[in-house]
């Protein structure tokens, strides 16, 4: 079976990958090669954009928009926050989704931690 390498380029960084390709994977690889550049970032760019959930129905707290797993804290109680600050991140089906300050103010409570399974409407956080 014929070998192809491709240079691959992950979160920046270059690996050197050799490849058994079939006929069907070497139109596919003939496509790629065909591929500028900019095409490539210009996917990527779209793939990588984080997306962003709150629901807020309650004035004083911050809802979550959507269910998913806590996977990182970015403030900590008694901290200022401004509207559009990034409070926690979730993870959904390998998505990571932010979650956001839906207004100005500070911090009073954080309602999860890390690992945490929030469901759509939990409490995430309290404005004091």
């Amino acid at each position: 079976m014929k070998t192809r390498k491709f240079k691959v380029i992950v979160d920046g960084e270059v690996y050197l990958v050799e490849v058994e390709l079939s006929e069907y994977d070497e139109s596919l690889a003939a496509l790629l090669r065909r591929l500028s550049s900019a095409q490539i970032k210009k996917v990527k760019s779209a793939v990588s954009q984080p997306q962003v959930s709150t629901l807020r129905t309650k004035a004083n707290e911050l809802l979550a928009g959507t269910t998913g797993k806590v996977v990182k804290i970015h403030v900590k109680p008694g901290q200022k926050v401004a509207k559009g600050d990034l409070i926690v991140t979730l993870e959904a089906m390998k998505t990571q989704i932010e979650v956001r300050s839906e207004k100005e103010g500070v911090i009073k409570e954080l309602k999860v931690k890390v690992g945490d399974v929030v469901r759509q409407g939990d409490t995430i956080a309290v404005y004091g």
